[in-house]
């Protein structure tokens, strides 16, 4: 999801100016998508940071990783999405033999899923690397596929509460899986 904060365009770069400033620095870079992304990796570096002692080897790099979003980088043709440009960025460095220590970090999202009215298969069975490109397994809730009706009952069921009325927070609940699918499919 793109960032809905507004980056002056004085403060953006081309996928080249971002390369070229990646590669005369020793610092390694995590490109993920968003903010919430970014905050989970953080999360766990602080939490290998409290244990460095048991693996020294990561000290330095834990110290000195950057995880950054693309939000101040301007591909040519605005690709849709995050996802997309980090691909796209992480492509172009591949191109350029770009030597600087970069890796994305992208929603698998439906790829390498087969899906069918009956059922759905993992057609990748294992963490996908493309070059300088991870895959997430589908950690991420935005990389399934929820069915409301199936979610309904359960839903029902389960989520009375005083507080809330079950039939507007389902309502609001399909309305936006209905708006995530359409986003998805677009």
């Amino acid at each position: 999801m793109k960032n809905p904060k507004e980056i002056p365009e004085s403060s953006t770069m081309t996928v080249e100016e971002y390369l070229t400033e990646r590669e005369m620095s020793s610092i390694p870079v995590l490109l993920v998508e968003g903010d919430d992304d970014s905050i989970f990796f953080q999360l766990i570096c602080d939490e290998l940071k409290k244990d460095v002692q048991n693996y020294p080897q990561f000290e330095k790099i834990l110290a000195h990783i950057e995880i950054e979003t693309p939000i101040v980088i301007t591909t040519p043709q605005k690709v849709a999405g995050n996802r997309r440009e980090i691909e796209y960025i992480c492509k172009k460095a591949d191109e350029i033999n770009f030597t600087g220590l970069l890796v994305g970090y992208v929603d698998r999202e439906f790829r390498e899923f087969y899906v069918t009215i009956d059922s759905v298969s993992d057609n990748c069975q294992f963490q996908n690397r493309i070059s300088r490109i991870l895959w997430s397994r589908g950690h991420s809730i935005e990389n399934y596929f929820f069915d409301v009706n199936v979610l309904h009952d359960g839903l029902r069921d389960y989520g009375i509460s005083p507080e809330y009325q079950v039939s507007e927070a389902l309502e609001l609940f399909e309305g936006a899986i209905n708006l995530r699918c359409d986003t998805l499919m677009s």
